[in-house]
């Protein structure tokens, strides 16, 4: 695993001097990777998971960052090992208690898995949350509020089903228990990348679903948790047809207060850009 630093100056980026963070056994690849700061100590720390070339089974490893310079802490590996095989790896808030310190792991047999991770000197603990069955083994997911509780929802794609699934998470207090209610959604052929956008500028996250083709669509969430498909349809040109566009992002790249959309097309070999506008432009 290799690390590069932004800097100020013309040279844009630097490689880290750290030469742990790889593999931890020969036999272990790095299958999803995420940062955040999990011990809250204001450094970003790194999260891999590690599956084993042979058998069905992953480990995860939490990488501490040291300080605000280029370094990290020896690994610590997970004490435990999982059966399945990890495909995606998204962290946040789950459970509600203002630490950034919970992993939703996604695998390839369809499971989203949430657990949440406890940090002290020398090693971790993590507690098993909720274990949730998708449909047609879904691929990516992103994290939004996507009703008007305080809790933060789930969202995947799958692109053997061509579908959205969205999981709105609850505590179930009288059990003392995280509990999710299902929804499911048709998209276009072949969805490949997820985001989170807030397209009509409210309080309730929107999403936005990349296919095949080139194509985003937006799902319009609401308080109720339901979302609705408007014909709002982007076709951004006719590439992405021997290999599929991937990887949408959000972000406001003109500063303008409004969300933008950026995925890499393949098949052209190229980078595409869509601006927000006002729905009157």
């Amino acid at each position: 695993m290799f690390i590069f630093y932004g800097t100020g100056s013309n040279n844009l980026f630097i490689s880290s001097t750290d030469k742990f963070i790889h593999n931890l056994y020969a036999y272990n690849s790095i299958s999803a990777i995420a940062v955040f700061d999990i011990n809250s100590d204001g450094f970003v720390d790194i999260v891999t998971s590690h599956q084993h070339d042979q058998n069905y089974q992953y480990q995860f490893t939490i990488h501490l960052k040291k300080d605000d310079r280029y370094l990290y802490k020896e690994p610590l590996l997970s004490p435990n090992v999982y059966a399945g095989k990890v495909i995606s790896l998204v962290v946040a808030d789950l459970d509600n208690d203002a630490r950034l310190n919970d992993m939703a792991w996604i695998t390839i047999d369809g499971f989203v898995i949430t657990r949440s991770v406890y940090v002290t000197v020398g090693s971790f603990t993590n507690k098993f949350s909720t274990e949730d069955q998708m449909y047609e083994n879904p691929s990516a997911v992103v994290t939004g509020r996507f009703n008007d509780d305080e809790i933060v929802d789930l969202a995947l794609i799958s692109s053997q089903s061509d579908t959205l699934q969205v999981l709105l998470r609850y505590e179930d207090k009288s059990l003392s228990k995280w509990k999710s209610i299902k929804m499911i959604y048709l998209t276009d052929h072949h969805p490949t990348s997820i985001a989170r956008i807030n397209f009509n500028n409210d309080t309730i996250d929107d999403l936005a679903i990349l296919h095949c083709n080139g194509t985003v669509i937006i799902f319009i969430g609401s308080t109720d948790g339901l979302f609705e498909r408007k014909d709002l349809s982007i076709g951004t040109h006719t590439g992405c047809i021997d290999k599929c566009c991937q990887s949408l992002h959000v972000i406001d790249l003109n500063r303008d207060g409004r969300d933008d959309l950026v995925f890499t097309d393949t098949g052209m070999n190229s980078i595409q850009v869509v601006l927000g506008l006002p729905c009157n432009e």
